[in-house]
């Protein structure tokens, strides 16, 4: 397969895969689940501590956390949609809902009540921030917030400037139909979908697609007709199924030899990292370690892997890796500064256990591609 972005639609769900020298790098799968950044009129239910919780029309109430301000029990107010609900056969959480409101335009997120102009990450041209700073402040109005995206940088700034008027028309708009809902849960503004927002923050991938719609689409959003390949019947469906099925499986071969075995839980995942061949005749999975370098250099391929799946596969809950046991210990410490090189918001390196499992948790924010394709259709 080319490298790229494949997109491919049913009345059931949309699948992205973004495929890298023959890799999947990330895998998103839609499901009509509410949209992350829907803006909702809804009603206070219940004070907890600092936080609230409001009806927004779901099955049960949303959590609000860190509020703008203090609400009283039966107060209408504008929230909008941080995390959906998740609802599995062990496992409930509520969605979660912000007051602090954000309007997305094609090259700036409008943030009404926080003042001040900022940039994305992505974009570190001192000089084009500067000019792009002077020409926003020149037009910007009081207590509004504008956080410029990467997909900004370089544009004309006739062009930013365009978008934040469009912006400012979308929350004005915002909040005429908020004052006149009358149902609570009606949606006010919806959200972008987070297959959008990925195509649009990988602007120089070439994308792959069947579905005339989602061609139409994308071409609304400004998408450069030269990065849009469309067939009704690809060649790449095949293996984009297997690609997929691929992340499924509880075999995970490892390069040069060795395989993960991944057992997905309930309550946690299991992770044992195998060097010797399995009873599979078609694959080649035998390692042979004949040092303790030779093992670390193989621990350390199977812990990145390892982490690579979890990602891929949408794991979250706890986490144990079996990996080979190193008698060094300097390589016991450099596997466990690789564990937590990876540390992030999500993703918390616990250390490890007496018996030499190395132990995490990760965040569960969205159901596993197991959970979402058990019991039906690939």
């Amino acid at each position: 397969m080319q490298n790229g972005i494949y997109l491919t639609k049913t009345d059931q769900d949309l699948k992205l895969l973004h495929i890298e020298e023959g890799e999947v790098l990330d895998v998103l799968i839609e499901t009509g689940a509410p949209l992350v950044g829907t803006l909702y009129m809804g009603r206070v239910s219940a004070k907890d501590g600092p936080s609230f919780w409001v009806h927004i029309g779901l099955q049960k109430p949303a959590l609000l956390q860190h509020p703008r301000q203090n609400y009283q029990v039966g107060q209408r107010v504008l929230v909008q949609l941080k995390r959906p609900p998740l609802i599995e056969k062990y496992l409930t959480k509520n969605a979660e809902v912000s007051d602090a409101i954000s309007v997305s335009g094609d090259f700036l997120y409008y943030t009404p009540g926080k003042k001040g102009i900022h940039f994305s990450s992505q974009i570190r041209d001192k000089d084009w921030r500067s000019s792009t700073l002077e020409a926003l402040n020149a037009v910007a109005e009081n207590e509004e917030g504008i956080v410029l995206k990467g997909l900004s940088y370089g544009k004309n700034v006739k062009l930013i400037t365009q978008d934040l008027h469009d912006v400012r028309l979308r929350w004005q708009q915002v909040q005429q139909d908020y004052q006149a809902a009358e149902k609570i849960g009606q949606v006010i503004h919806q959200g972008e979908a987070p297959w959008v927002s990925y195509v649009l923050d990988h602007k120089k991938e070439p994308i792959f697609t069947d579905n005339a719609d989602l061609v139409v689409l994308l071409k609304q959003k400004n998408v450069s007709e030269k990065r849009l390949n469309f067939s009704l019947k690809p060649s790449w469906k095949v293996l984009l199924t297997e690609s997929l099925d691929a992340l499924l499986e509880e075999q995970v071969p490892l390069r040069g030899g060795g395989y993960l075995i991944v057992e997905e839980g309930h309550t946690l995942t299991a992770i044992d990292v195998n060097t010797t061949a399995s009873g599979d005749t078609q694959l080649t999975l035998g390692v042979k370690l004949t040092s303790d370098n030779a093992r670390f250099e193989f621990a350390q391929l199977a812990l990145n892997e390892s982490i690579r799946q979890l990602y891929l596969r949408k794991i979250g809950g706890i986490v144990v890796i079996d990996l080979p046991r190193l008698s060094n210990l300097k390589h016991q410490k450099a596997l466990l500064k690789t564990a937590k090189s990876y540390e992030d918001s999500s993703l918390q390196v616990l250390g490890l256990t007496k018996s030499g499992l190395l132990e995490m948790t990760k965040r569960k924010d969205e159901m596993s591609l197991k959970q979402i394709f058990e019991g039906g259709e690939r």
